[in-house]
């Protein structure tokens, strides 16, 4: 049986992401060293990351309590965002370089880190990327090797997978310009499934899916059909970093996948106020404290996974 951890995007909200990897750790002692695979998208690549670096659970926790709300700080030489990126760089740099100084992030290179995966888009070719930890892949009875991006610094991965536009400017590696992922797909489930099943064909695996919330839907709708290109720029930041259709298809994927593979959509309600990728450490903190109380009263996951880890 292998075991693949899939991380959505959500900005801060990925301490829900955290506090189900605690709650995973506490009940049915699943850590890093058990799970085949990482898989991870913007905030969830970031999680991924310091999970294959041996991280802590509860130091993880406190690092994005203590990091994620301050990475955002305000560019005035933008004008809030209309004549170039809203955020400044330096902080987010700042908190990756310090992570690696203090030997948070273990390993310099992208491909030191064991069978993980993370997601960019690569704007120049207009093509999804995922950068792959591993040297080779098997292809029937043939090692072939892998298009060799997993050569890049850790740096310069998790920014390219964290790149959101409009938020922080694009990444190049190599002459390429990279942009968060999630603009492609928040909720890496189908990449993870099919990397999966190409690396184990055989095996019976389990996919944990784990999301950064979802809210219920607002009775108060703005007026969209008078909106201008400004007014769209935060409704389609959130299409692709709240995605519902990513929901859809972790919650519909069981349907279409073989009988060898099963997943488990990890995914609390939040209200809608909390539905944010920035946010206060007072608020990571109740959001991470109402997912874990979501997971304990959660009697079908808890039921489903005793019986897929005991079988």
């Amino acid at each position: 049986m292998k075991i693949c951890i899939c991380l959505d995007g959500g900005g801060c909200r990925g301490v829900i992401e955290i506090a189900s990897l605690m709650w995973l750790s506490e009940n049915f002692d699943i850590g890093s060293n058990d799970v085949s695979l990482v898989v991870g998208t913007s905030t969830g690549a970031v999680v991924g990351t310091l999970y294959r670096s041996g991280v802590k659970l509860d130091e993880m926790m406190e690092l994005y309590l203590d990091d994620m709300p301050h990475i955002f700080k305000l560019d005035w030489t933008s004008l809030f965002g209309l004549l170039g990126p809203k955020y400044k760089t330096s902080p987010i740099d700042d908190t990756f370089k310090k992570w690696m100084r203090n030997n948070i992030l273990k390993f310099a290179k992208f491909n030191e880190y064991r069978m993980l995966m993370i997601s960019s888009y690569n704007l120049s070719t207009k093509q999804e990327t995922f950068f792959k930890s591993w040297n080779k892949e098997i292809k029937g009875t043939h090692v072939v090797p892998k298009f060799r991006m997993n050569r890049i610094n850790i740096h310069d991965a998790l920014r390219a997978a964290t790149s959101i536009p409009t938020y922080w400017p694009p990444v190049v590696i190599n002459g390429y310009y990279y942009c968060d992922g999630g603009v492609v797909a928040n909720c890496p489930l189908l990449a993870a499934y099919t990397e999966m099943r190409s690396l184990f064909p055989k095996e019976k695996i389990i996919i944990l899916s784990l999301g950064t919330g979802h809210a219920a839907i607002e009775h108060k709708t703005p007026h969209y059909r008078k909106f201008g290109i400004f007014q769209w720029i935060e409704p389609l930041l959130n299409i692709f970093t709240n995605n519902n259709y990513d929901n859809y298809i972790a919650n519909n994927i069981t349907r279409t996948v073989d009988d060898k593979c099963a997943v488990i959509r990890i995914n609390p309600f939040i209200s809608s106020g909390k539905f944010k990728s920035i946010l206060s450490r007072d608020d990571m903190e109740e959001l991470a404290t109402h997912a874990t109380r979501s997971l304990k009263s959660n009697a079908t996951i808890h039921q489903k996974l005793e019986v897929l880890l005991h079988d």
